[in-house]
């Protein structure tokens, strides 16, 4: 993939020069909430999905994994947050 001047998508901005830059993945999923949960087939647990807002989110998620890592009672249920609520066809 080549780059494009950023005049092309944003005409305002032709002719500006570009600093930085900065590119990552988009980690959505496809009902826009994140996933947060044990995975039942190995020891393994997730937190992805966030669409973009991971950081506004990242003090609860934070919680609901410690708690599902010390084995404890989250404060909700977490059925909600798991990936098993969005058939693979959507993945």
């Amino acid at each position: 993939m080549s780059s494009m001047p950023v005049g092309t998508t944003y005409p305002a901005l032709a002719g500006a020069r570009i600093e930085r830059g900065w590119s990552g993945d988009f980690d959505g999923s496809p009902d826009g909430s994140a996933f947060i949960g044990r995975d039942p087939a190995r020891p393994f647990l997730y937190a992805a999905g966030f669409s973009g807002q991971g950081l506004c989110q990242a003090p609860a998620a934070g919680e609901i994994v410690r708690d599902l890592l010390a084995d404890k009672r989250t404060w909700i249920d977490t059925a909600e947050l798991a990936t098993d609520r969005c058939p693979v066809e959507a993945v």
